[in-house]
């Protein structure tokens, strides 16, 4: 899990008729903060169209507080999982700064 910014949204291949190959958005950040991961300072999250297949309604040049799922071949993200806009979640970005806090007086 991570707060981040989206630098980039690259929209699905069309095929001739228009309907998607992937059904999928690759979505580009850049990390302002983790919780829960060692990730670099970019990464590349998927998610999916609609919000009825669960896809998060990223959008450039906003931040977010971004809960992922690693598969084995990705990254994914949706509504499904409590990702949601940074400014609906200051409450959460709190908790978790003080479970982190808790947990490495404990180590």
């Amino acid at each position: 899990m991570f707060r981040g910014r989206v630098t980039e949204i690259s929209r699905p291949f069309l095929d001739r008729i228009g309907l998607t190959q992937t059904g999928n958005h690759r979505v580009r950040f850049e990390i302002l903060q983790q919780w829960k991961s060692t990730q670099s300072k970019n990464t590349v999250v998927i998610t999916r169209l609609t919000g009825e297949a669960c896809g998060f309604p990223f959008e450039e040049r906003k931040e977010y507080l971004v809960y992922v799922v690693t598969e084995p071949r990705d990254i994914q993200t949706g509504i499904c999982t409590g990702t949601k806009n940074i400014a609906e979640a200051e409450h959460e970005m709190k908790q978790l700064d003080e479970l982190r806090s808790h947990s490495q007086k404990i180590q």
